[in-house]
C-alpha cells in the first residue's frame, strides 16, 4: 500500500496509534477519531485498516448517527 502523504508529525501519532492498538490483541480496543477533511479521514481509517490486517486483527468500521450519535446504538445495529 502506497503512504499517505501526511506531515512527519501525523506519521509518527499514525504509527504510534497502531503500535498501541497491536498492543492491546485479544482485548476489544475503540478508536475514535476525528478529522475534518472526509477524504484524509477515508484514507486514514483505510490505512490504519490495512495494517491492522497485516497483523491479523479484524477491524469493524461504525458511523455514528448525526441525528442521534449514540455509541451504544452504533455498536449494537
Amino acid at each position: 500500500m502506497a503512504p499517505l502523504d501526511i506531515d512527519p508529525l501525523n506519521r509518527r501519532e499514525f504509527h504510534s496509534l497502531v503500535v498501541s492498538i497491536e498492543a492491546s490483541v485479544n482485548k476489544l480496543d475503540l478508536l475514535i477519531a476525528i478529522c475534518d477533511d472526509r477524504n484524509l479521514q477515508d484514507a486514514l481509517i483505510t490505512t490504519y485498516e490495512a495494517e491492522l490486517k497485516e497483523q491479523g486483527i479484524t477491524p469493524f468500521r461504525i458511523r455514528l448517527n448525526p441525528k442521534r450519535p449514540s455509541l451504544r446504538s452504533a455498536l449494537q445495529e
